[in-house]
């Protein structure tokens, strides 16, 4: 279902974290205008024609912004199954500009900003850990039925890799294939001295939890994005533009306008690294009609450990385990490894291959 653009606006209203300054400090406005500019910024390095829509979805009537990439012609089984990408926090659907032209190749691709990020709605969630993230979970259920999608090949990464397992668990019967990227959220939190060595780590990790994490970010402004490049100066070859400041301006305009995403996430996790409830205490009950594969980073900071502990419980599911030469972001910093796993996730559902679950390997084997 298609809904017409919000005209575009300048907000001028912030919510910085759990608790809210914003009444006491006039914060720089955020532009929509301006992050639709950087959006297509990065987003012009892609040849395949895309669609953008604005899909309603039941929490608070909220809009969630998506785009279709889909390429001519395609077999009919290749636009009934597609490809739908989930994102990691503080991003947005423009993070899949190295990977939309490939993967269009193989079936129509939709990304979308999720609700509270990006150029979606930015409604306020339950404060409860699980009502917040089944929140998430019926908005991505409420879009399948108004896109009309019977089944899909669910790809998430770190955070939207959290919830395509979230979503996988309540809703099997509409994943053919579920892919996590990285995904955040399966390792319980550590216990006290392994978290905390030094008492000044805990006092530190104590205040910083009371604000939600860019709260700097949305203090600096239109400072923000130098400041950006100026410490993760790495980020603008991994997402290829011709303008090397596009993704350090996106990032900020993503993360300016009222961030009830990272609050979201906040009522998710301890100190937002640690989940309040692992999924790797529920992941483990997958449906066994779910084929699942894992793609990691060797150089990411995410340890694998609870993916191979979900492959040795269930060994009467499609659990596949594979690594590129990458970090955390495993789809931008080695696209052509993850193009070549994504085709050939493609090519077994084709062939059902990955239904038969003695075709379950790692990449060592």
């Amino acid at each position: 279902m298609e809904v017409q653009s919000p005209e575009t606006k300048v907000e001028t209203n912030y919510y910085l974290g759990v608790y809210d300054p914003r009444n006491y400090i006039p914060w720089p406005a955020a532009s929509l205008e301006r992050l639709n500019d950087m959006e297509k910024s990065l987003l012009s390095s892609v040849k395949t024609k895309l669609e953008f829509k604005k899909v309603k979805v039941r929490h608070w009537n909220g809009l969630v912004d998506t785009l279709i990439a889909k390429q001519e012609p395609l077999e009919a089984e290749k636009q009934d199954i597609p490809f739908v990408l989930l994102h990691d926090m503080f991003l947005g659907k423009a993070v899949w500009n190295q990977n939309l032209d490939e993967l269009s190749k193989k079936r129509t691709t939709y990304a979308f900003d999720l609700l509270g990020w990006g150029k979606s709605s930015r409604p306020d969630f339950p404060a409860e850990p699980t009502l917040a993230e089944l929140e998430w979970v019926r908005t991505i259920e409420d879009w399948r039925r108004e896109m009309k999608i019977e089944k899909m090949i669910l790809v998430g990464h770190g955070l939207g890799g959290y919830l395509a397992a979230s979503y996988a668990l309540e809703h099997p019967s509409h994943v053919r294939h579920l892919v996590l990227l990285d995904p955040w959220g399966f390792v319980p939190k550590p216990n006290d001295e392994q978290s905390y060595a030094y008492q000044w780590i805990h006092t530190l990790g104590y205040y910083l939890s009371k604000f939600n994490p860019l709260t700097l970010l949305r203090f600096l402004g239109q400072l923000a994005p130098p400041f950006l490049r100026r410490f993760r100066g790495d980020l603008y070859k991994k997402f290829n533009s011709e303008d090397p400041n596009a993704i350090y301006e996106y990032i900020y305009q993503a993360n300016a306008r009222n961030p009830t995403g990272e609050s979201a996430l906040h009522y998710l996790s301890y100190d937002f690294c640690w989940p309040k409830r692992p999924m790797i205490e529920r992941f483990v009950g997958i449906d066994s009609n779910v084929p699942v594969t894992f793609i990691c980073g060797t150089r990411s900071n995410i340890s694998p450990e609870p993916y191979y502990e979900v492959q040795n419980h269930r060994s009467d599911c499609y659990i596949r385990m594979e690594f590129t030469n990458s970090g955390h972001h495993v789809y931008a910093d080695s696209p052509e490894e993850f193009h070549i796993l994504m085709y050939e996730i493609s090519d077994q559902v084709d062939t059902d291959e990955d239904l038969n679950r003695d075709n379950v390997y790692t990449d060592d084997e």
